[in-house]
């Protein structure tokens, strides 16, 4: 009998231990605020925008966003959102919120041809206010030069480790002499972000170049993050711009390349540990 008397005490300690050790890996896993992902986003000019910005919480936090505000601009005019679940996991929910913009309403905020947003203010359900860096947001309130783009393709794909490629190929409308390309947020993917005209690398394509009525022309792009979780784990919407000439007159044209990672288990983990310890 004192064998099991010892076996059992033994037993109901390891449970003990077990549950205890259980309950300190759950608190470990929690996060004391909503974690807001980084996006670096291009909106070009539209009497509309949707603005989808992306984040974690516990999966038992039941606030919810009651309105945004963008100090940057005002921190007394609150924009409307809706919510909704992007992916869930083991303690934590992916969520994504929808930021409803009118052009009217930012023009009446602000006479800026482009807005740039920074940080955010949210106001949650429950009282609670939280300032977030966002990543960095640029929003065109103005309508570009003329379009010179007629017949257009596209198509993309991929959000593993390395990022995200795609493509836009078309013809154009009328003879146009393209004069400059660039892309935006070059100054955070340097190297990380590869533009191809059709099939060689934007560094080594010769400006500028005439395109006739019916001859085609590809853009294509592929995000190489090389393991960089910080970069690779951000949302982007990078514009890639076209200036050219018809006739003398200024024309553009603005493709995007876009990359929405898709997280593991385990890189929550690590995202939640490291916004523990911001």
């Amino acid at each position: 009998m004192e064998y099991n008397k010892n076996t059992i005490i033994a037993g109901l300690l390891a449970l003990v231990l077990l549950w205890a050790g259980n309950i300190l890996y759950f608190k470990e896993q929690q996060l004391t605020r909503p974690l807001f992902m980084k996006h670096y986003y291009d909106l070009p000019f539209y009497d509309e925008y949707n603005l989808n910005l992306y984040y974690l919480v516990n999966n038992d936090d039941k606030r919810r966003i009651g309105g945004i505000t963008f100090p940057e601009l005002s921190e007394n005019y609150a924009f409307a959102v809706e919510e909704a679940d992007s992916n869930i996991y083991k303690y934590h929910r992916l969520k994504r919120v929808t930021i409803r913009l009118n052009n009217t309403d930012l023009r009446y905020l602000t006479k800026a041809r482009q807005l740039v947003i920074k940080e955010l203010l949210i106001m949650y359900s429950n009282g609670d206010v939280q300032k977030i860096n966002v990543g960095r947001i640029h929003i065109s309130l103005v309508a570009p030069n003329q379009k010179f783009v007629d017949m257009h393709t596209a198509g993309s794909g991929g959000n593993d480790d390395s990022g995200g490629f795609g493509f836009d190929e078309f013809s154009v409308l009328k003879p146009t002499k393209i004069t400059e390309i660039k892309h935006s947020f070059e100054d955070i993917l340097a190297d990380k972000l590869l533009v191809n005209i059709n099939e060689q690398p934007l560094k080594e394509t010769s400006l500028p170049f005439e395109l006739n009525n019916g001859k085609r022309m590809r853009v294509s792009y592929a995000f190489r993050f090389n393991k960089d979780h910080k970069l690779w784990s951000s949302y982007y919407q990078i514009g890639i711009n076209l200036k050219g000439e018809i006739k003398g007159q200024q024309a553009q044209e603005t493709f995007f390349a876009n990359h929405q990672p898709y997280f593991s288990e385990e890189q929550v983990r690590q995202m939640v540990k490291e916004g523990r310890d911001d």
